[in-house]
């Protein structure tokens, strides 16, 4: 599981937290990346890897990179994505506009409208493109400090697409994904957390069988983000293990 998110999954990322008096300000998109500090800009790249006879890890080919800037209420405003030789493959660049009941974020495909009751432990992201047009609707279950518990995508006619489900620990890092469509499981993927909240081990499943295990080693900066991850990928269809490298690098405010 990447700790950071693509653009694509930026539909979690609008939510709202503090207390009802007060609630204009989004959840952090720095604290649902698990990321301490005031970070303000943070840079991942990611390499293939395998090992050495003495068990040591080695960097491959670099698989591309993304950059993240921040701002200062933790909240994503650009993202932007680069392939191997640097060239951008995306980039999403995210305005925001705070009310005391709703916040509306602005980006190239349109806009996305959230509005959330944390008594009621509800939250309602409605989608539309940049002709108005309403192209879907996420409504998630969320609880005490605006983290998603469960959401449900539904079509501009309200039928229902597909379902996530987090499981999450006292400190609300999750511990499993699960993913539903017409009401089956399609996948879900259970995590191990080391003492930062970082997953350490991984299981990967479909409806009835393990796809793939994944090992997480870590190296941490001093407010606590890690700075280098190996991933040890198992796949069920290989007899062979997959390595991968990423580095992040980090400015703080």
């Amino acid at each position: 599981m990447n700790k950071f998110l693509p653009a694509s999954l930026a539909l979690f990322l609008v939510l709202f937290t503090g207390c009802e008096k007060s609630i204009s300000h989004a959840t952090r998109d720095t604290a649902l990346m698990n990321l301490h500090g005031n970070v303000v800009q943070m840079n991942q790249k990611d390499y293939s890897a395998s090992k050495d006879k003495d068990d040591n890890f080695k960097f491959g080919e670099l698989q591309g990179s993304v950059e993240y800037t921040f701002n200062t209420e933790g909240m994503i405003i650009s993202e932007k994505h680069l392939d191997a030789t640097g060239n951008a493959t995306e980039e999403v660049r995210q305005d925001y506009k705070n009310s005391s009941k709703q916040t509306v974020m602005t980006t190239p495909e349109g806009t996305v409208t959230t509005t959330r009751d944390l008594n009621a432990g509800t939250m309602q992201q409605v989608y539309r493109d940049n002709d108005g047009t309403l192209t879907k609707t996420v409504q998630l279950k969320i609880n005490k400090k605006a983290l998603p518990l469960q959401s449900t995508v539904l079509d501009p006619n309200g039928q229902v697409l597909e379902e996530t489900l987090w499981e999450r620990d006292v400190r609300g890092n999750v511990t499993s994904v699960t993913h539903k469509r017409d009401g089956a499981i399609t996948s879900s993927k259970t995590y191990v957390l080391n003492k930062m909240g970082d997953p350490s081990q991984e299981v990967e499943t479909n409806a009835t069988d393990t796809i793939a295990t994944r090992s997480y080693l870590y190296n941490y900066d001093q407010k606590g983000n890690w700075t280098r991850r190996v991933i040890r990928h198992m796949e069920k269809s290989s007899r062979n293990p997959r390595h991968t490298i990423s580095e992040r690098s980090y400015s703080y405010n």
